[in-house]
């Protein structure tokens, strides 16, 4: 009989798949149980940032993609044609900070570009969608302050993360 290892691979990257999506899925809880909006810290965007570092570039788009539905479906939130323009963002945010990435080799350059490049795209899209009368609400639903925090917590996290891949072993 062979136990279950996380050495392989293709184990590891779906046993971190199953804990993003079971973080995911539990937000909303965790919100309603402390009274603290823990949805406003961009948790899909951690997530895809928590991919980013924990697995493949494939996984990541993977969970781009997603995530937005998978919180659709568990929440109702968000709504379409709001998750597309999540899963588009999110998606867009990968691919950036990947090519990015490849030719600086700079974690906190690759995230901080992808990150304003995805929102600046996010926001034009949402306009149009608003002012065609597609979409309603407010074009920044979540205050700058919590978008900071989430950026700031990706810069610093994912920056010790990459230092501590770096750092030689004794």
């Amino acid at each position: 009989m062979h136990a279950l290892t996380l050495d392989r691979p293709i184990a590891r990257i779906v046993a971190l798949d199953v804990l993003l999506c079971a973080v995911l899925v539990a937000v909303p809880a965790l919100s309603h149980a402390t009274a603290f909006p823990l949805y406003r810290f961009e948790p899909m965007r951690l997530l895809l940032f928590a991919a980013v570092l924990f697995s493949s570039r494939r996984n990541a788009l993977l969970m781009a993609l997603c995530l937005p539905v998978l919180s659709a479906l568990t929440s109702g939130h968000p709504a379409f044609p709001k998750f597309v323009l999540i899963q588009g963002e999110l998606a867009l945010n990968a691919v950036i900070f990947y090519g990015l990435f490849r030719r600086s080799g700079r974690f906190v350059l690759g995230a901080a570009v992808s990150v304003l490049a995805s929102k600046v795209l996010y926001y034009a899209a949402k306009f149009v969608l608003i002012r065609l009368a597609l979409m309603d609400g407010d074009l920044v639903a979540t205050p700058w302050s919590y978008q900071f925090a989430a950026l700031l917590f990706i810069l610093v996290g994912g920056g010790l993360v990459c230092l501590m891949r770096e750092k030689p072993r004794a």
